[in-house]
């Protein structure tokens, strides 16, 4: 039941503060996850490439929860880590502008500021497609109705934002120390 967080500060302050993610028994877990049994756990940082994945893929929800609150009503895809960064598919009201890159830029480095914390949940299948069809994310619904059934579904939450992520994510956005966008694309569902 200890927290992975609490076993990383037990080995050291400097491993609490710079570790990112856990690889336990080979699966890889928020560090705000408890530890059900004995198990072999690896913790990784930014020098670990699956730390670095992490900490993208986080950025990639910082930057989808910014695009929300400025443009509300864009509709949400994915938001992959990829090699050197992230990105994430929208589908917004309006076409994004390179204009828009830096207040969506200025708005995650808020959110980074805030240092809010992400918090892992599950929900049956039933209730995630109610919650993302009443939040007018269908492209979050073709995602669960594409899943097998037998699959749990996690969402993330960092403040008023709620995505369907399987994880895992840094402990809060504060753990991101810098962002820069630097173009945008169009995509295809």
């Amino acid at each position: 039941g200890t927290p992975l967080m609490e076993v990383a500060q037990s080995i050291s302050s400097r491993l609490a503060r710079e570790a990112l993610a856990a690889r336990v028994d080979g699966r890889l877990m928020d560090l705000n996850r408890p530890l059900e049994k004995d198990a072999s756990v690896q913790f990784l940082t930014f020098e670990h490439e699956e730390g670095r994945q992490v900490y993208r893929h986080s950025t990639a929800h910082v930057m989808a929860q910014a695009v929300q609150r400025l443009f509300p009503g864009t509709r949400l895809a994915i938001g992959p880590a990829i090699a050197d960064g992230f990105y994430y598919d929208f589908d917004p009201q309006e076409p994004f502008t390179p204009e828009d890159l830096a207040k969506i830029e200025k708005e995650m480095e808020a959110i980074i500021k805030a240092d809010l914390p992400f918090e892992r949940f599950e929900l049956s299948r039933p209730e995630a497609l109610a919650f993302f069809r009443d939040a007018g994310q269908k492209y979050k619904v073709e995602l669960i109705e594409d899943l097998p059934p037998d699959v749990p579904l996690s969402c993330y939450r960092q403040g008023e934002f709620v995505d369907l992520c399987m994880g895992p994510h840094v402990p809060s956005t504060g753990r991101l120390k810098s962002v820069k966008l630097l173009n945008l694309a169009g995509a295809y569902w």
